[in-house]
């Protein structure tokens, strides 16, 4: 993508990353984009503002005899199924190749695609306490 004149990029790998971002003067002045896999994107010009990209971030979080429970919070769908099938933990293999993000998961049309998504997927959210700007 090409850089504007003052187009600013930023990875956000953490929530700690989000949190100071969010905090910096440079985060409240200018406009925010948050580019998923960029796949569908197409730029008419120029972009002056933050361009964010979220990095794959996932953990173990539960372990039973009937399943894995792991929290995704962001990065690539299919990052996130290879992430667990490296980890001998089957089940996501048939929703490999998916473009999309894992956050867009529960709500794009994964199912359609390449089976029941729903079977493995429970959408959490994060509500701020107190009201903020969108970002």
């Amino acid at each position: 993508m090409p850089a504007g004149p003052r187009c600013r990029f930023a990875a956000i790998e953490s929530l700690a990353r989000l949190s100071a971002l969010i905090a910096s003067p440079e985060w409240r002045r200018w406009r925010r984009f948050v580019l998923g896999g960029g796949s569908n994107l197409i730029l008419s010009g120029d972009f002056d503002g933050w361009c964010c990209t979220c990095g794959f971030q996932a953990e173990l979080v539960g372990d039973d005899a009937d399943a894995w429970t792991v929290r995704a919070e962001q990065g690539s769908w299919h990052d996130f199924v290879r992430w667990t099938l490296a980890r001998g933990w089957p089940g996501l293999e048939n929703l490999s190749l998916i473009p999309g993000t894992v956050g867009a998961a529960p709500i794009q049309n994964i199912g359609a695609t390449a089976g029941d998504a729903e079977r493995f997927l429970r959408l959490e959210a994060v509500i701020w306490k107190r009201a903020r700007r969108s970002c």
